[in-house]
C-alpha cells in the first residue's frame, strides 16, 4: 500500500527514472506487501509502491486514507474500498460498493483519471471500458436508480458507474492502463506486445504506440509534457516518442 514498515514484508527493488530518454536510473529500496510491483506512487517526497490487483483513486500521492479499487476476486467483480481509522487508530478498509459484470471474462486492470470521476477497466479479450463514477449523491441529483450492491451505512460513499465507451484494438488482455495527468488520453498495454493510445475526450482510437514487445507491459504512460511514452515489459524498458518513433530501450538487471 505504501512505504511499509513491517520488518517481515519482502524487499522491492525499484528503480526511478531521472532522465527517460537517457535511461539514467537511481535505486529506491521500497516494500510491497502483494508480491510484484505494479504501481509507483510518488508525490510530496514519498514513495509508495503498489502491488496486486488495486489502483487508486486520487490523490495517489498519499493512498494510506484513500479510496481503491481492486480486481480479480472470484466473483469478477470490483470492489471499492475505502480506509478509515478506528478509535484506536487502527487502519481498517471497508468495502462500499461491489460493480459485477463489467467485462465478459473478468477484470485485468483498472485505472482512475486524475480527478477520479472516470474509471477505465480493461478485460482478458482486449477490450477497454471507460466508465462514468458517480456516488449516491450525484444520482440524487439526477434522479438516477442504484445500480450497486453495498453495505455502507454512509450513502456519500456509496459508488455506481456508467458505461460511457468500450473500446477494442487489442488482441490479447489488457495488462496496463494509465489516464496521464494532462492530455486527455488513455494509455493502454496488452498481452499482445502493443501499446495504445486512446483519444478519452471523443472516446475512441487515435494511434499504436508500440508493437511487438517481447510480451504484455506491466506497465506504459506518458510523460508530463506529452512528448514521449515509456513501457515496461518484462526487464525490457521502452521509451518512443508521442508518434510511435522509437528513442530508446535498456534491459534492466533483475
Amino acid at each position: 500500500r505504501g512505504p511499509a514498515s513491517d520488518a517481515g514484508a519482502p524487499r522491492t527493488r525499484v528503480r526511478l527514472c531521472v532522465d527517460p530518454c537517457a535511461l539514467e536510473t537511481e535505486r529506491a529500496p521500497a516494500a510491497c506487501k502483494d508480491g510484484g510491483v505494479r504501481d509507483v506512487l510518488h508525490g510530496d517526497g514519498k514513495l509508495a509502491v503498489v502491488g496486486g490487483a488495486r489502483t487508486y483513486a486520487p490523490p495517489r500521492s498519499a493512498p494510506a486514507l484513500g479510496e481503491a479499487v481492486t480486481w480479480g476476486h472470484g466473483d469478477s467483480a470490483v470492489r471499492f474500498l475505502v480506509s478509515e481509522r478506528t478509535t484506536l487508530q487502527r487502519e481498517v478498509e471497508r468495502q462500499v460498493a461491489v460493480l459485477e459484470g463489467l467485462h465478459e471474462d473478468g477484470v485485468t486492470v483498472a485505472a482512475f483519471s486524475p480527478d477520479g470521476s472516470i474509471l477505465v477497466t480493461g478485460g482478458a479479450q482486449g477490450d477497454l471500458c471507460v466508465w462514468r463514477v458517480e456516488t449516491s449523491a450525484d444520482r440524487s441529483a439526477k434522479g438516477l436508480a442504484s445500480q450497486i450492491k453495498s453495505n455502507s451505512v454512509n450513502p456519500r460513499l456509496d459508488r455506481s458507474i456508467s458505461l460511457m465507451r468500450r473500446l477494442c484494438a487489442h488482441k490479447g488482455p489488457i495488462t496496463s492502463l494509465a489516464v496521464p495527468q494532462v492530455h486527455g488520453v488513455v494509455v493502454s498495454g496488452a498481452g499482445d506486445g502493443t501499446v495504445i493510445l486512446w483519444d478519452l475526450q471523443r472516446l475512441r482510437f487515435s494511434r499504436e504506440l508500440m508493437r511487438g514487445l517481447p510480451e504484455g507491459p506491466c506497465s506504459a504512460d506518458l510523460s508530463d509534457s506529452g512528448s514521449t511514452a515509456v513501457a515496461c515489459a518484462g526487464t525490457d524498458l521502452w521509451v518512443v516518442s508521442i508518434n510511435g518513433a522509437w528513442l530508446a530501450g535498456v534491459r534492466l538487471d533483475t
